[in-house]
C-alpha cells in the first residue's frame, strides 16, 4: 500500500490546511485587543502561523519515483547523456547527481536534511 496521498486525500489536506491558516490568522487579530495572556497566545498563533506557511514534504512512491528517473533519462539535455547517476543520502532518500559521477557540492537532503555531496572526485 502507497504511504502517498491519493487526489482526494490531498485536496482535503489542502482545504484544512487553509481553512487552519485563516482561523489562525483571525485569532492573531483578536489577540491584539489586548487581555490576559494575550501576549503568549499572540506568540503561540504566530509560530503556528510559521509552521503552515512552509509546504509540506509528501513521501515519493516507488511509482512516482520510477516515472520521475525515466523522465530525467530521456528528457531533453536530461541525464540522457548517461553521465549522471543516482544516490542514496545516509538515511535512504533517492537523489541524483548529473554531468560528473560523484557529487562536488555539499547540499542536504530535501526529505531529510541529511547531509550530501562532497568536495572532491
Amino acid at each position: 500500500m502507497s504511504s502517498a496521498l491519493d487526489a482526494e486525500d490531498r485536496q482535503l489536506a489542502t482545504t484544512e490546511h487553509e481553512t487552519a491558516k485563516t482561523l489562525l490568522k483571525s485569532a492573531a487579530e483578536l489577540c491584539k485587543q489586548g487581555f490576559r495572556d494575550a501576549d503568549a497566545l499572540s506568540h503561540a498563533v504566530s509560530e503556528a502561523l510559521k509552521l503552515l506557511q512552509r509546504g509540506w514534504y509528501e513521501e515519493v512512491t516507488a511509482e512516482e519515483l520510477k516515472a520521475i528517473k525515466r523522465a530525467m533519462v530521456t528528457g531533453f539535455r536530461g541525464i540522457a547523456t548517461h553521465s549522471g547517476h543516482w544516490y542514496n543520502c545516509a538515511n535512504g532518500h533517492p537523489f541524483a547527481i548529473g554531468e560528473c559521477g560523484m557529487p562536488m557540492e555539499l547540499a542536504r537532503c530535501p526529505e531529510c536534511s541529511a547531509r550530501i555531496g562532497g568536495q572532491s572526485h
